[in-house]
């Protein structure tokens, strides 16, 4: 598998396989940012980055849900399960965009990027429900990780 050198403003030139890159068709105010790696963060396994491979500048820092938003159970669309080629919620790696400030963390979870590691494709879903919150205060880890998706009509 050929390596490509993603050169990036925060992190410098991040090595990747490209098998590593994910393909999004484009996120809301971004749309030319289409090919993104994932990257560890010196937090833990509860956030990584999302760097951007197309636009050097870009780059979110991305969490898991269910270790901080206790309860949080999204229902995925079906369209968005055909789109990123998983016949069901159980294949897919949803993670949430964490905004992070003085006065705390923030999570979207109206509107999760969900990822189908076989196809490495990935989509910003707009969670429809109205149920979730996209300045949802990330709370402290749970003891156990609670985590449920999944695929509505």
């Amino acid at each position: 598998m050929s390596r490509i050198t993603i050169e990036t403003e925060r992190f410098g030139k991040v090595e990747a396989d490209e098998g590593e890159i994910v393909a999004f068709p484009g996120l809301p105010g971004f749309a030319a940012a289409r090919r993104f790696v994932i990257r560890g963060h010196d937090r833990g396994d509860t956030f990584a980055w999302l760097l951007c491979a197309d636009d050097p500048g870009l780059a979110f820092v991305i969490a898991n849900p269910w270790h901080l938003a206790p309860g949080y159970e999204p229902e995925l669309p079906e369209r968005a399960l055909r789109a990123l080629g998983a016949a069901s919620a159980d294949e897919l790696h949803l993670v949430a965009i964490a905004s992070v400030r003085a006065d705390g963390t923030t999570l979207n979870l109206a509107a999760p990027l969900v990822i189908n590691p076989r196809t490495r494709r990935g989509m910003q879903v707009i969670l429809e429900t109205g149920e979730w919150s996209a300045r949802a205060p990330a709370a402290p880890p749970p003891t156990a990780e609670p985590r449920s998706v999944r695929a509505g009509s």
